[in-house]
């Protein structure tokens, strides 16, 4: 940021700022005096002549690159654009400064593609969006999500409750999503999971009820688990009440997860691997873009906009 500034106040300052600080530069050193003043009087007349041919922006010129740099400029706080920030209404100290300093250069006559160059120098944070090496899969007005988690995992819960259910509800149609489970499979055979027996079991119920019963019944059931079973430290139920709630028979789940889940469950493992997706929760949208972390939807939801090929969803384009 301090170069930023630097920079900046060399451009207000003008020729006599610069001759000033390049001939005290040059005193001193013989044979490099005459180099810089020569470099020096070339700054000058490029200022005075790129001042003299640019036209003042219009209003919806200066708006346009504000836009821009607002699209380009990752907050270090939260690694969000600093419009998704905006929109959110998060936090972003270093953002609200970057767009002081480009709001003056912009009344100023700078060009755009200098204040572009300039801001895309900045130290700032990572997007949270990661490409992950597959090819995009995208659709028009759709964006395929295919979410990693494991059963047992907190912030898988959390990515359930707090990231897919606000999505669905929120894009509706405009959301074609799919649960995946991370686990690994022993070489006699068995499967095993992070937080244990358990895990592998209750990702393997779930596999079930996505292959068999579909999404909604198997998100249904995911929101029961969640509160009555993972949540419910007091009085926890078992898998055949939140079946139950969701409307399967629990002797038609458990047919399914002794006879058939360690089949359906190769594929999890597959495409685990194709996306790198062994932290809970990774969300990977359109094949080739990785999300990790149970991030509230309302925080991502410029980046899921951002990935939606047009036409957007009403949901993203409102204000």
């Amino acid at each position: 940021m301090k170069d930023f500034t630097f920079v900046l106040s060399l451009r207000q300052g003008g020729c006599s700022k610069v001759w000033k600080s390049m001939a005290g530069a040059a005193s001193g050193k013989r044979g490099t005096g005459m180099k810089i003043r020569n470099l020096a009087m070339l700054f000058c007349a490029l200022v005075i002549v790129t001042a003299s041919v640019r036209a003042e922006p219009t209003g919806s010129q200066k708006q346009s690159i504000i836009d821009e740099v607002k699209d380009m400029y990752v907050c270090p706080n939260n690694n969000m654009y600093l419009s998704e920030a905006d929109a959110a209404g998060a936090v972003c100290p270093e953002g609200t400064r970057v767009l002081k300093w480009v709001e003056r250069m912009v009344a100023e006559k700078w060009a755009r593609e200098d204040i572009l160059a300039l801001v895309s120098s900045l130290k700032m944070g990572k997007p949270l969006v990661a490409k992950n090496g597959q090819p995009e899969c995208n659709q028009k007005g759709k964006v395929k999500v295919e979410a990693f988690i494991m059963s047992y995992c907190p912030y898988g819960i959390k990515y359930v409750t707090d990231t897919l259910v606000p999505m669905v509800n929120e894009l509706g149609d405009s959301v074609d999503y799919e649960p995946y489970f991370i686990m690994q499979k022993t070489p006699d055979g068995k499967f095993n999971a992070m937080h244990g027996q358990k895990e592998a079991d209750e990702n393997l119920r779930m596999i079930c009820l996505r292959e068999k019963w579909g999404n909604k019944v198997w998100l249904k059931y995911t929101e029961c688990f969640g509160t009555e079973i993972f949540n419910n430290r007091q009085a926890p139920k078992d898998w055949s009440y939140c079946a139950e709630q969701a409307g399967v028979k629990p002797a038609e789940l458990d047919a399914c997860f002794k006879e058939q889940s360690a089949s359906m469950a190769e594929e999890d493992m597959k495409l685990s691997a194709a996306y790198a997706a062994y932290a809970s929760p990774t969300a990977v949208y359109n094949c080739g873009s990785n999300i990790v972390g149970a991030i509230p939807f309302s925080n991502i939801k410029g980046q899921v906009c951002r990935l939606i090929p047009d036409p957007k969803p009403a949901s993203c384009t409102k204000k």
